[in-house]
């Protein structure tokens, strides 16, 4: 696979104004997972929406405003991930640096944290049956392993640690953690599909401007 130039890596705080704004008209890591689904086939709903809001962005220059879903799990996530973050480091005995945002100019990234030269640190705070899953499962839970993916081909890291913490459970169980290797064949392929999202995209944009739907 082609070494991709990184053309900007930011040391900035997820979820500020600033890093909203980096991610502007780009394809972000915690969307691949859309990108990814039905892999060969045609896009679906879900991936031609979000192709139609970074089309806007592309066009505005500006955040792509929907309505923001929240709920107690989503709320109590964003609450607890210090917290995560610190059990993490106790259980890893890794130093976790602030993660900031990798852009590539179409796409770009931002870990919950990087390791060392190597590594990148994706952090769920998930509630006691998921944890159980994942502990029974040993490996990353599917629904985010293009996310873990996209953190590694963005970064170019060689691993991404994948660790839940679930503060409702007592003792070892509390924390999972296991270790996502650099795999080569799943970023050709998330490339690929990519690379076949950013045209769809493109006609997005021609189909906005035609129509004079932003002015």
């Amino acid at each position: 696979m082609t070494k991709r130039r990184l053309l900007m890596w930011t040391d900035i705080q997820q979820n500020t104004e600033e890093w909203l704004n980096l991610r502007v008209g780009l394809m972000t890591s915690s969307n691949f997972k859309t990108i990814m689904a039905h892999e060969g086939k045609d896009f679906g709903k879900p991936a031609l929406r979000y192709a139609g809001e970074i089309a806007y962005e592309i066009i505005t220059g500006k955040k792509y405003e929907k309505d923001d879903y929240t709920n107690e799990h989503m709320e109590r996530g964003n609450e607890l991930e210090d917290e995560a973050r610190k059990a993490y480091e106790y259980e890893s005995f890794n130093d976790v640096t602030n993660g900031g945002f990798f852009s590539h100019g179409w796409y770009g990234d931002s870990p919950d944290g990087l390791i060392g030269d190597d590594g990148c640190l994706e952090i769920k705070v998930v509630v006691e049956n998921v944890q159980r899953k994942n502990i029974k499962r040993g490996t990353v839970d599917p629904a985010y392993k293009w996310q873990v993916v996209g953190h590694l081909l963005a970064s170019g890291k060689e691993y991404c640690d994948f660790f839940t913490y679930c503060p409702d459970i007592e003792g070892s169980d509390r924390n999972f953690l296991c270790r996502f290797d650099k795999d080569i064949e799943l970023e050709q392929r998330l490339f690929y599909r990519m690379n076949e999202f950013k045209q769809v995209i493109k006609q997005k944009v021609d189909e906005l401007n035609l129509k004079g739907v932003i002015s």
